[in-house]
């Protein structure tokens, strides 16, 4: 143990190593911040996967373990495309923790 922490010490006396160390742990960070935001906008404004569970969306999707992919692009560019028989999520009004499925009836465009 203490061979590694003499190796350590002579590595922080050259400034050199210690500045290309940070340098490369920064781009390291950055590259990861992007990345979460790429996914974070790609989930919000152009689709993302997720998870159905329950009977009233029978024979469509199953009870339990269905995994559906939302469009959320097409409708946010053009919102008069949603037509009969599409299927919409939204937040549960009673648990806006939960998202509901549910099928279009009808539609007044």
């Amino acid at each position: 143990m203490s061979r590694w922490i003499t190796n350590a010490l002579e590595a922080l006396k050259d400034r050199n190593a210690v500045k290309g160390g940070l340098k490369r742990a920064g781009i390291r960070g950055f590259k990861i911040i992007n990345m979460f935001c790429a996914i974070h906008l790609f989930t919000e404004y152009v689709g993302r996967p997720s998870t159905m569970a329950g009977p009233s969306m029978l024979p469509t999707l199953a009870t339990h373990g269905e995994i559906v992919i939302e469009d959320r692009i097409t409708y946010r560019l053009n919102p008069s495309s949603l037509s009969r028989g599409e299927l919409i999520t939204l937040k549960s009004p009673v648990n806006p923790s939960h998202i509901v499925c549910k099928r279009v009836h009808w539609s007044t465009w």
